[in-house]
């Protein structure tokens, strides 16, 4: 189980040979291809029970829960989804990581309002060691977090992956039976690591292959290279672990400024067939409430517009009350290029596939 006041993973206490053959009734799900009696294995590629490479091993498959931080304020748990949450009063479900985003959009609305999160109790937790917990109020999620707070304790390593399967052989030193696993995900690695007892000796099947957070591949060959590089890269990423969704806003003041001064024309409307024509007359104005219009001669539609910094890009969300020409608008636009004079949109069109590009121009 993880201690967060330690920092480290504690190994269990002894187990009998029946507990260790026996891994995949207690959670390791991977297949175990054979069972064999061997002699003590004496190679450097043993990984001993406590070890400093067994500790490395189980940090870097831990349950990373830093994904959530928006909702739990944890690195330390992952809320299992769906689970509801009021945001500054807005109600959400949240299904989805990718939902992430909807409460980080209601915070930014405002920059100088107190963000609050509700969480709607009982909701279910994965701690470090992947245990689920219920939880029924906000004391008890508070209790499960105790010092994994933003910038806190989080022993988890994150700059590094394993890329499965992964073949390990365990040894049982006492009774001198090795059992083989195949394990298929980092939750399966760590239960087999947690499992071992003192009379047990773990053997990664080399090669194999790790991926650090820049994308970048590597072949490891032995024990010592496995050890070196992620005691190397252990502190060398952003773990995000802190409580700003993804860490990737853009500053989007500089775009909303632009957007509020004048008025605007499409100068270029195309998805797949140039459309320009279609919205000749229009005059559109953007305004500080959100509010957006579209004039054509003395008829006025209304709509909104919303901008948005997050996923490491600048998009602007319309939405016209009317139907054609502009429903065509409605829809979140990528902002590709921007000036004083011209805003450049594009966005994919769900049904076709195809790319829609459209300008607007400074009148």
């Amino acid at each position: 189980m993880y201690n967060p006041e330690k920092n480290t993973v504690i190994p269990k206490q002894i187990k009998s040979l029946l507990l260790l053959i026996g891994l995949v009734a207690m959670g390791v799900t991977a297949c175990q291809e054979e069972v064999v009696t061997l002699t003590n294995p004496q190679n450097s590629n043993v990984i001993g029970y406590g070890s400093p490479l067994a500790d490395l091993v189980q940090r870097t498959t831990m349950k990373d829960g830093s994904a959530d931080n928006i909702i739990d304020k944890s690195s330390c748990t992952s809320v299992v989804l769906p689970v509801s949450v009021i945001a500054n009063g807005t109600s959400l479900t949240i299904v989805t990581p990718e939902d992430y985003v909807l409460i980080e959009r209601i915070f930014e609305q405002s920059a100088t309002d107190n963000d609050t999160l509700i969480i709607i109790y009982p909701i279910t937790v994965v701690l470090p060691d992947y245990e689920e917990v219920t939880v029924d109020n906000l004391e008890e999620l508070m209790d499960l977090q105790e010092d994994c707070i933003e910038y806190g304790a989080d022993p988890d390593i994150e700059c590094l992956d394993f890329v499965y399967p992964v073949t390990v052989s365990v040894y049982d030193s006492l009774n001198q039976v090795s059992a083989v696993y195949t394990l298929t995900s980092d939750q399966e690695l760590f239960d087999l690591f947690d499992s071992l007892d003192e009379n047990a000796l773990a053997s990664f099947g080399f090669p194999l292959t790790v991926v650090l957070s820049d994308s970048s591949e590597v072949v490891v060959t032995n024990n010592q290279e496995l050890e070196d590089i992620i005691e190397a890269v252990e502190d060398q990423c952003d773990e995000d672990d802190d409580n700003d969704y993804n860490d990737d806003d853009v500053d989007d003041s500089q775009l909303v400024a632009i957007m509020l001064d004048g008025t605007w024309e499409i100068s270029y409307y195309f998805d797949g067939i140039d459309r320009t024509t279609e919205f000749n007359g229009y005059v559109f104005a953007f305004f500080a409430d959100e509010l957006a219009t579209a004039t054509l001669d003395s008829l006025i539609t209304e709509g909104s517009w919303e901008t948005f910094g997050d996923n490491g890009i600048l998009a602007v969300e319309l939405d016209y009350d009317a139907d054609f020409p502009l429903e065509k608008l409605n829809t979140e636009w990528v902002i590709t290029a921007y000036s004083e004079n011209l805003l450049k949109l594009t966005t994919t069109d769900s049904d076709e596939g195809t790319v829609v590009s459209v300008s607007f121009e400074k009148r």
